[in-house]
């Protein structure tokens, strides 16, 4: 499993702590050992049940986090993740304990996530979903219900959601993974939540790692200096921005300066579309 989806996993596990305060000190440890930072985390790994303190335990991590941002000398290349998390975790708890998931939460995360009812009328989709919606490379929408443009995908998408409808526990979910298209998979994750009937449906795309000899040749087709073939790479590899450029070692600034280059390359405006135009060019 992909580092980005991990991550996101654990911080998943840590909202639901929100309703189910005895999973705190098991979800928070798994975290401080995914990100194995003793600056920032080391102290805060605490193995008792006390949650009363949770709030103010975030936010020291939060100012931690920051100041070492600020100040560290060498790099990190889980700065970014470190930051992002923190101030998703940080929206999480300031929302009083509820039977759906921070909206604003779920608004920041970078994979398409869609919240909706049994019969699967949507009742929120977050911005990276609405992507998906005005694109409907995986998911086809009437009105406000959708259902999977792959047939298989939507056969299996059926049957999951007659199984957890039917009885399943609360926060039970379901992997499916998705066929191919454009160099490109879409596995769906389709999770129950608690007190009403809802379900949460997050769309994780992969895209398949591109070679050193593939991104030479992309280079030289596209005429990219190093940074931006670099990047490139890093983009069809499935990683943020930000993860991407904590991975080069730079600056988002900098970051972007160099994702307009490849929008300015590839004649597109966003980044789903760069992607795309970046596979089709390297399956040629």
């Amino acid at each position: 499993m992909r580092d980005p989806l991990i991550l996101l996993r654990l911080t998943a596990d840590l909202h639901a702590c929100a309703r189910e305060p005895s999973r705190l000190p098991q979800a928070w440890a798994a975290l401080c050992q995914w990100f194995d930072c003793p600056d920032v985390f080391g102290a805060q790994q605490r193995s008792d049940a006390a949650t009363d303190a949770w709030p103010e335990r975030l936010a020291a991590v939060c100012d931690t986090a920051r100041h070492c941002a600020q100040t560290a000398s060498r790099p990190c290349a889980k700065r970014q993740a470190c930051l992002g998390t923190l101030d998703h975790l940080a929206l999480a708890t300031r929302r009083p304990a509820s039977p759906e998931p921070s909206l604003a939460v779920l608004d920041a995360l970078p994979v398409p996530m869609l919240l909706c009812r049994a019969d699967r009328r949507l009742v929120f989709a977050n911005h990276a979903a609405q992507r998906e919606i005005e694109y409907q490379r995986w998911l086809r929408f009437c009105g406000d219900q959708f259902s999977a443009t792959d047939p298989i995908h939507e056969a299996r998408l059926a049957a999951a959601f007659d199984q957890l409808a039917g009885g399943a526990p609360e926060h039970a979910e379901i992997w499916l993974p998705g066929p191919p298209s454009n160099g490109e998979t879409a596995d769906f994750v389709l999770r129950r939540l608690a007190g009403e009937a809802l379900f949460l449906l997050s769309v994780i795309v992969h895209v398949t790692a591109s070679s050193a000899e593939q991104l030479e040749r992309l280079g030289e087709l596209l005429r990219l200096p190093p940074r931006q073939r670099e990047l490139a790479g890093h983009l069809l590899g499935g990683l943020s921005l930000d993860l991407a450029a904590a991975r080069m070692g730079i600056g988002r600034r900098t970051a972007r300066d160099h994702l307009k280059g490849l929008f300015h390359a590839t004649g597109t405006s966003r980044q789903t579309e760069l992607i795309a135009n970046l596979s089709r060019a390297i399956l040629g």
